[in-house]
């Protein structure tokens, strides 16, 4: 059955979304020279000098590659047998060297306040950082900057926090949203370290931490082990996260995720998908699994990424509101870009629909805390929006978005 005009621009705004979410053409040819191997890395690599030229002043003056993925395309240089020029050789070397020496001491640092919570006989479960450093080759391939803590109880929350105070560490404010009950602390040498009860940041997903706990993996970090999710649930939460973080411009999330699928071959692709649903996260991961395995070369059975194409054509409303909630909370100037970027007048529509009018049960999740404010918002947002577009009519036209974000959406 061929989908309705409705369905259509749906499907076409739905892409837009994804279109300021996904790495772009250049960044995708970077990755996939600092991912592939063999034949297909050697060319990635070709491509990659004709597009950029020289990668020196991308890497150091306009910022257009991150260099945290440094040290990948050093690895993946010498992997394949590639050569470079001179100062780009010295100045993955650098970086390289520059990440392996700090990852000592995150790795220690790590060691240290694990061990001391163990010792309190909390049960926890780490989150990123170390968790998928061991995915890679080296641990210091992956740059680690920050140390997340899954609680099984909000009250171990509160016990954790009073050791890492008697640690010299101090609460600060979150970089970004975080979940209710959640607490930052700064260790004395300066690496921030979360505690959470809740595994997304964003209200729209959730899965019960018992059942991430049940399931749970060990991996081992210098001379202890420390509990991790499951393969199925690390994946999900890296894809999850990349849609509500501005942390997804470092690209670090395509590097995991893509680590995850090629270092388990044995995933369980059907529990993934189970709990996808779970979560409510089902046109997340349709666009970012096709992504993955279509740019990226990931690893994904063909059945799962069928089934990646149903999801996105059976979106409901608040996985388009929950997108959309992520897309503009991560970018200031996204909603301009997005409009812009539209390729027809009813999906510019859709997407001011979505803004004005969210679904009632985003709002109620939204507004959890103040549930008799949610009706009003019915009003308030088409007239913020409405004063907004009268002080700055440029807004919805921005031209640079339209440019770099249509490219982007074909």
């Amino acid at each position: 059955m061929a989908p309705t005009d409705s369905a259509q621009s749906t499907l076409r705004a739905v892409a837009t979304m994804f279109a300021a979410i996904l790495p772009d053409a250049n960044e995708t040819c970077f990755l996939q020279a600092c991912l592939e191997s063999g034949e297909t890395g050697r060319r990635a690599w070709s491509v990659c000098e004709d597009r950029f030229g020289d990668l020196v002043p991308a890497f150091r003056e306009d910022a257009r590659l991150p260099r945290r993925l440094a040290p990948l395309l050093a690895a993946a240089l010498v992997r394949n047998g590639l050569e470079a020029p001179p100062l780009l050789v010295t100045l993955l070397r650098t970086a390289t060297l520059q990440e392996e020496l700090r990852t000592r001491e995150y790795l220690r640092i790590i060691v240290d306040v694990s061990s001391r919570l163990r010792e309190a006989h909390l049960d926890f479960l780490v989150l990123n950082g170390p968790a998928l450093a061991t995915l890679y080759d080296q641990p210091w391939l992956r740059h680690n900057h920050d140390f997340e803590l899954l609680f099984l109880r909000h009250a171990d929350v509160e016990r954790a926090a009073r050791i890492l105070e008697q640690l010299g560490a101090h609460r600060i404010l979150p970089a970004q949203p975080a979940p209710a009950g959640s607490v930052v602390f700064l260790h004395p040498e300066g690496l921030p370290i979360g505690l959470r009860a809740r595994l997304f940041r964003s209200p729209h997903y959730d899965l019960p931490t018992v059942d991430l706990w049940r399931r749970r993996s060990v991996v081992a970090v210098d001379r202890i082990r420390l509990d991790v999710l499951s393969p199925e649930d690390a994946l999900l939460h890296v894809l999850a996260h990349a849609t509500y973080s501005t942390g997804r411009v470092s690209l670090q999330w395509v590097a995991d995720a893509w680590h995850l699928i090629r270092r388990h071959r044995e995933l369980d692709w059907e529990r993934f998908q189970r709990t996808t649903l779970e979560a409510g996260l089902a046109l997340v991961v349709a666009g970012m699994l096709r992504y993955l395995a279509h740019e990226v070369g990931a690893p994904v059975p063909n059945d799962v990424l069928v089934r990646a194409g149903h999801a996105m054509r059976d979106t409901s409303r608040l996985e388009c509101d929950a997108l959309f909630a992520g897309v503009r909370a991560t970018n200031p100037g996204a909603l301009g870009a997005l409009l812009g970027a539209c390729t027809s007048s009813t999906e510019r529509l859709r997407l001011i629909w979505w803004l004005l009018a969210p679904s009632p049960t985003y709002l109620r999740r939204v507004h959890r805390e103040n549930p008799t404010a949610w009706p009003l918002l019915y009003v308030y947002r088409p007239l913020a929006f409405a004063a907004r577009t009268l002080r700055s009519p440029r807004t919805a036209g921005n031209g640079a978005g339209r440019k770099s974000l249509a490219e982007r959406a074909t």
